[in-house]
């Protein structure tokens, strides 16, 4: 991989707002890895955190939004998703809190 793109979302962006969206472009025709760390409004990891994927298809004949799959954050908060990436597709990650809290 020769390039790397890092977002940085600060604690006051979280705080005004329930829903944080951040359009993130990559023009490449292969495989891309998101990676990402989920915390408070302390900085502390929130583990076992719930990442929700939709893929968007963006082509003139087949539009449409689909369920992509799910994801866990580790003990660390982070998590790692490899999508499949081209010009049709868009995706939307949405964090959810941990259903069960320990």
């Amino acid at each position: 991989m020769g390039w790397h793109k890092e977002i940085l979302i600060s604690p006051e962006e979280l705080n005004r707002c329930s829903v944080l969206r951040k359009k993130i472009i990559v023009k490449k025709s292969t495989d891309v890895l998101i990676t990402g760390k989920i915390v408070d409004k302390n900085n502390n990891p929130i583990a076992k955190a719930i990442v929700s994927i939709k893929q968007i298809n963006n082509t003139y004949y087949s539009s449409g939004v689909k369920e992509y799959g799910y994801l866990t954050t580790n003990e660390e908060g982070e998590y790692a998703v490899l999508l499949p990436c081209s010009y049709n597709f868009d995706y939307v990650l949405d964090v959810y809190e941990p259903i069960v809290k320990c």
